[in-house]
Order: C-alpha cells, then sequence, then structure tokens
C-alpha cells in the first residue's frame, strides 16, 4: 500500500473542528480507508507543527513564527518523507515562494509525486491586508513554476487546465455523517427561521440579506461564525436598523448545538457576495452541507450541481439587498421535500468525491 502525506498550513489540525480542518479530516478518512496509509501535517495549538496518523501525533515540530518558519516546516515534512518512505503528497494550497518552490524540487528529484488541491479558483481577489497584498505580488511570481513539480491539481472549478497543470475537476465534499434525515417539517405558519453558518468574510454577503429584513417580515435569522470585523459590521447593521429581535448572533457552536439549530430552520443563506472577491463559479461547501439537512438555499454565484434544481433561490450577483418578500413567497410555493434535498446530497460526500482523485493518485 502507497504512503501519503496530507499537507495544510491551515490553522491547528489538532484543535476545534472548524469547517475546512473537518473537511480534510473527512478527505484523509477516505483517502486512508483500504486506498493508502495516510499521514495528515499542519499546525498544532502548542505553538508546534504536527505530523498525525489515525488522529495520533507521531511527530512534532516546535516553530516560531517568523520569516523563516516554512524553510523549517519544510524541512520538518521532508526529513520525515524520506524516513518513512513517503511516495505521495496531496497539498491543500498555500503561498508560492522560493521556500516551497525549492521543496517542491525536491521532493521531485526523490521521485514524490505532487498533487495540489486549490479549492477556491481564482483566488487573487480574497486578499484584503497589505502583508496578503504582498504574498500575493510573490505568489504570482513563483506560482508559475509549478507545472515543473506538481503531477495534477485537484479543483472545484471547471478549469481544464490551472498554472499550466492538467486539473482534477470534482465538487466541494461533505461527510456522509452529517446528512440529516430526522429533519422535522420545514413549512411554517407563524415564523421563517433562517441560517448562515460561515468564517464570516465579507464575500459572504450576510450584510446584503440583513439590509433587506424589514421590521415586519416575519423571520428570525440565525447567524454562525467567529467573532471578527465583519462580525461587527453586521452587528452594527442590526443596531441601526433595530432588528434585535430578529437576529441571533450564535457565535461559534459544536456539532450538537449547531445540529439543533439547523433542525428547526426553514432556509439557509449562502455566499452572496463571492463577486467581491471576483468569483463567479463556485463549488460551495456551505450549499453541500445545506441540502444534507434538508434546507432550501440561497446564494449568488454559479455553481453548475445545483443552478437547476427547484430548491435554489438565485440573487443577482452585485450589491443589491436581498428581496425577502420575494424569498417568503418563493418559499411559500416550495413542492420540493427535505427528504428529496438529503437525497441528492449523498452524491456530494467525500466518499462519491474523492473516487476520481484517488484513480489519479493510485495511478501516478
Amino acid at each position: 500500500m502507497d504512503k501519503l502525506l496530507y499537507i495544510t498550513l491551515e490553522e491547528p489540525i489538532n484543535g476545534k473542528n472548524t469547517g475546512v480542518i473537518k473537511k480534510i479530516k473527512s478527505q484523509c478518512f477516505v483517502l486512508n480507508e483500504k486506498h493508502f496509509e495516510v499521514f495528515f501535517s499542519g499546525y498544532g495549538v502548542n505553538n508546534d507543527y504536527i505530523i498525525m496518523k489515525n488522529n495520533t501525533v507521531i511527530s512534532s515540530k516546535k516553530i516560531n513564527k517568523n520569516i523563516f518558519t516554512n524553510k523549517y516546516i519544510f524541512g520538518f515534512i521532508f526529513d520525515f518523507i524520506m524516513r518513512n518512505n513517503i511516495n505521495k503528497i496531496y497539498i491543500r494550497r498555500f503561498r508560492a515562494t522560493p521556500l516551497s518552490i525549492r521543496f517542491f524540487n525536491k521532493l521531485k528529484k526523490n521521485g514524490v509525486k505532487i498533487f495540489m488541491e486549490i479549492p477556491t479558483y481564482p483566488y487573487d481577489g480574497e486578499v484584503k491586508s497589505i502583508k496578503s497584498k504582498l504574498g500575493l505580488i510573490v505568489d504570482k511570481i513563483f506560482r508559475k513554476e509549478y507545472k515543473k513539480y506538481i503531477s495534477k491539481v485537484v479543483t472545484y472549478s471547471e478549469d481544464e487546465f490551472i498554472f499550466g497543470i492538467k486539473c482534477i475537476n470534482i465538487s466541494n465534499g461533505i461527510d456522509k455523517k452529517d446528512i440529516i434525515h430526522d429533519k422535522n417539517s420545514f413549512k411554517s405558519k407563524h415564523v421563517y427561521e433562517c441560517i448562515s453558518v460561515s468564517s464570516m468574510c465579507h464575500w459572504h454577503g450576510i450584510d446584503r440579506f440583513l439590509n433587506g429584513i424589514k421590521k415586519n417580515h416575519n423571520i428570525i435569522f440565525h447567524i454562525v461564525g467567529p467573532k471578527n470585523s465583519y462580525y461587527n459590521d453586521l452587528y452594527n447593521i442590526v443596531k441601526i436598523k433595530g432588528l434585535e429581535d430578529k437576529v441571533i448572533f450564535h457565535g461559534f457552536l459544536d456539532h450538537e448545538q449547531l445540529k439543533a439549530i439547523y433542525k428547526k430552520c426553514h432556509i439557509a443563506i449562502g455566499s452572496l457576495g463571492r463577486h467581491r472577491s471576483g468569483i463567479k463559479n463556485l463549488s460551495s461547501l456551505k450549499n453541500r452541507e445545506y441540502i444534507a439537512k434538508g434546507l432550501p438555499i440561497v446564494y449568488s454565484e454559479n455553481d453548475r450541481d445545483f443552478d437547476n434544481e427547484g430548491f435554489v433561490f438565485k440573487v443577482t450577483a452585485d450589491e443589491s439587498y436581498v428581496e425577502i418578500d420575494d424569498l417568503l413567497a418563493w418559499y411559500g410555493n416550495l413542492s420540493i421535500s427535505s427528504e428529496y434535498m438529503t437525497n441528492i446530497a449523498y452524491k456530494f460526500t467525500w466518499d462519491e468525491q474523492m473516487k476520481l482523485v484517488i484513480d489519479e493518485l493510485k495511478n501516478a
């Protein structure tokens, strides 16, 4: 059985199961199931970089974050790969730099096959801070080198090639354990409960929905996500409009708490502002998680899997406010059952979506 190392530079992989980390762990589980001996590397919670196997830390390195951090991390990873005869790696995209290109070069010279997942493409519009913009300039220079070292790019876009590399096109996936079949009847005669679950970025466009709510609307809007600058912007909108009785900010919720909120909701709010980051086409993870809960969805991007489905309320990709009256009228006429949506969700489990990736990895 081939050995595979999944590499990420995301938030701590042994801390809270955020949406991204939960997704990565689900991918690793599928890769590991009868296919590869999988190791998983990323930041730890104790100022270290760790490598795990079957949820157990098997190697770690203390790090002091500075401009040379990735040099030490790449060295640590490379030594582990060589010691353990790992011949394939799967990378969740991180910034291209001279250090990452040198790392890829060393791997290729030692016969290691490299697959890179690029979850959002193009991603240039997502950067906002000065530091991130400087990092993007470096990325633009050195990502041109990717085609020398990377075998395939895994993407949720429809691109055939990215950076001159052949793509494996899949859809964003969900864990099959997250599909809920005990959904309560989602029709209501009194109040419509809506939910948005996100990492609270401006491109989620939640402000467009909030600004569409009027005091006479029979609606409760649950907002789930971390407290940050965008959270503060949304909170200010609620205060200014006097919507405190209609909008509930939950902060971060664990699995069971979130499940309880999902069960009583009627409509799920996806991304309404991807145009702000230059994205037109998207395979949103959140859309798939929502239908796994039997919820009809609202979004503004193009999603090839859902655009023609009756459970989708599309809004324009601009800065206009969401017309809540139109949404509620649409929902009132909706005849599609929650069971229909949850059955569709099985197509988007990682078990299904990773099949093509696994075949390509085995043949690499």
